[in-house]
């Protein structure tokens, strides 16, 4: 073995992280960058120092999509209760024990009985609450679980469904008369999931705005005449980034610019390369790597929260 370096199942138990949580905080959220080298990957003595911080972050509540992108520095100083307990030595909240109910639910197929708990849910929570509460969370727990092969793309697909039906539930309830803004949202050519796009637009249809949802895995030139024709203020993107497509992703970018409309703003939002980030900054993009940042902005747009 590489002096220095771990594999991952040593990693697992020097950390107290699962093998399967490791790879998938590596791969949908880029929390560590191990290298990789014939027959898998090894870990550094940083990396092993950055999932002890992740994981004491997770164990007390905070959500890992929401983390992952923190510095050691910042996840050192996340507020910590003293005496909290260890998720396995307490009981799980109410909100928690709805989610998984919720998600049991889809692992079972029984869709419709999922569509059913989160319609009492929205009957008295407000739809911010829903949203960042409940839905987020939900779809995080069913991009990992399928990332780690405990859910099936049929399943994730049956999720993705049951979440487009609350969109259009909620643009139907919050529409306004008088709508501000119009905001379109898509996911670039290869980018099949939906979860990131799919919060936003029920966040900002929440907030009275109008959405436009064209939904996943677009080509840039067809983005680029949706948006021409149809004159919306904004375009929000999801994207995730990793190795592989970086490159695919920086091109795709270069291409939808070169003939984008200046009235229309463009907000990325997701798990970007360092270098996407940059490329982007440098063409005045807005990136938010959290929901409530792009809720906050889009008050600009004359959404009321």
């Amino acid at each position: 073995m590489n002096k220095g370096l771990y594999p991952i199942r040593a990693v697992s138990r020097l950390t107290g992280v699962s093998a399967d949580n490791i790879r998938a905080w590596e791969r949908r959220y880029g929390a560590v960058v191990p290298q990789r080298v014939k027959g898998g990957r090894l870990f550094s003595e940083a990396d092993l120092a950055r999932l002890r911080l992740l994981k004491r972050a997770v164990d007390h509540g905070h959500s890992i999509g929401q983390i992952a992108k923190l510095s050691n520095e910042n996840l050192e100083s996340l507020p910590i209760r003293k005496g909290d307990l260890a998720p396995e030595a307490k009981t799980k909240s109410p909100r928690e024990q709805e989610i998984q109910a919720v998600f049991t639910l889809i692992q079972n197929y029984e869709v419709l009985q999922a569509e059913h708990t989160l319609s009492k849910l929205a009957s008295f929570l407000s739809p911010q609450e829903l949203i960042l509460e409940v839905v987020v969370p939900l779809m995080g727990k069913v991009g990992d679980a399928w990332h780690v092969g405990n859910l099936t793309i049929a399943q994730e697909h049956a999720a993705s469904a049951m979440i487009r039906n609350l969109l259009g539930t909620l643009m139907r309830l919050y529409r306004r008369e008088e709508t501000p803004r119009k905001l379109m949202f898509a996911t670039p050519t290869g980018e099949r999931h939906e979860f990131g796009i799919l919060s936003s637009a029920m966040l900002a249809a929440s907030g009275g705005l109008g959405v436009l949802y064209l939904g996943t895995d677009l080509p840039a030139q067809e983005v680029v005449e949706a948006v021409r024709k149809t004159r919306v203020s904004a375009l929000v993107l999801g994207v995730t980034v990793n190795d592989e497509r970086k490159e695919f992703l920086r091109d795709y970018f270069r291409t939808m610019l070169e003939d984008f409309p200046s009235r229309c703003e463009l907000i990325v939002g997701g798990y970007l390369h360092t270098e996407l980030r940059q490329f982007l900054e440098s063409r005045e993009t807005h990136i938010f790597d959290t929901l409530e940042q792009f809720q906050e902005y889009s008050r600009k747009y004359g959404a009321v929260y």
